[in-house]
């Protein structure tokens, strides 16, 4: 009898190890923070603009058995753009970002990992001003869809984990109107992510490279606490140029299940 009782509390232990020790292959992160940066599209104005913003974030990642990563998120923000000293110059921007990406596992060494895969993004920016709703008034917005690569390194040591993350879109459909004064049609149709008379772009002539940086601290077995520092600047070159700056800091929770 004491046989089978060690048998069965050894064969208990050696289950309840190897539910600890074995590994979460899912990710599911929470963050929000806040952003600032630069921000003009001649297509709206010709002023350059003070960008403040708050973002929000819902990340899931799924590692396979080899290690490669299926990764997806959805991001989204609501802001003002400033221009000193006019405060009747104020305008409203709300923005919604949806990215998806494999990333394969190219090696591991020291710690580190290597990864490297295609991207897609789809994003949508509007932004609205209204001194007088029947007098003076202005919209536009910038609806995107492009194919990238992402480049991302990630580093574990004990508790910690760091991670570096460099992106590039490759070919690029850009949508966006002319200046325009604002309507109750308009506002309806701009909530939509509008392609219609979307152009096709590669980096010549929309370069907008991203990066981030990410550390996490494991609190739980199934929970990190996160902070993450991302940056963005994208450059039109056409006939109506955009060029805005970004720096965005971000704290969180991340899940491991």
């Amino acid at each position: 009898m004491k046989t089978i009782k060690l048998f069965i509390l050894l064969c208990f232990s050696l289950a309840l190890n190897a539910q600890n020790n074995s590994q979460k292959r899912n990710q599911l992160s929470l963050m929000t923070g806040i952003g600032m940066g630069q921000w003009k599209d001649l297509s709206y104005s010709p002023l350059s603009y003070k960008l403040g913003h708050m973002p929000t974030e819902l990340r899931f990642r799924h590692f396979s058995k080899k290690g490669h990563i299926l990764d997806f998120e959805l991001q989204g923000w609501a802001g003002t753009l400033d221009y000193d000293p006019y405060e009747s110059f104020e305008t409203h921007l709300l923005g919604l970002d949806f990215t998806a990406q494999w990333l394969g596992k190219l090696g591991e060494a020291n710690g580190c990992t290597l990864y490297l895969g295609p991207r897609y993004k789809l994003g949508s920016q509007m932004i609205t001003w209204e001194d007088d709703p029947e007098l003076s008034s202005a919209y536009s917005y910038l609806s995107t869809s492009n194919l990238g690569i992402t480049a991302r390194v990630d580093y574990t040591l004990e508790r910690w984990s760091f991670s570096a993350e460099a992106s590039l879109p490759l070919i690029t459909s850009n949508s966006r109107p002319a200046y325009s004064g604002f309507t109750d049609d308009d506002s309806d149709e701009i909530l939509n992510f509008l392609f219609d008379d979307a152009e096709w772009q590669g980096p010549d002539t929309y370069f907008a490279p991203e990066l981030g940086l990410q550390a996490s601290y494991q609190i739980f077995n199934w929970a990190d606490i996160t902070a993450k520092y991302e940056g963005a600047y994208t450059h039109v070159s056409d006939s109506e140029k955009i060029a805005f700056a970004t720096h965005q800091f971000m704290f969180g929770l991340k899940f491991k299940f």
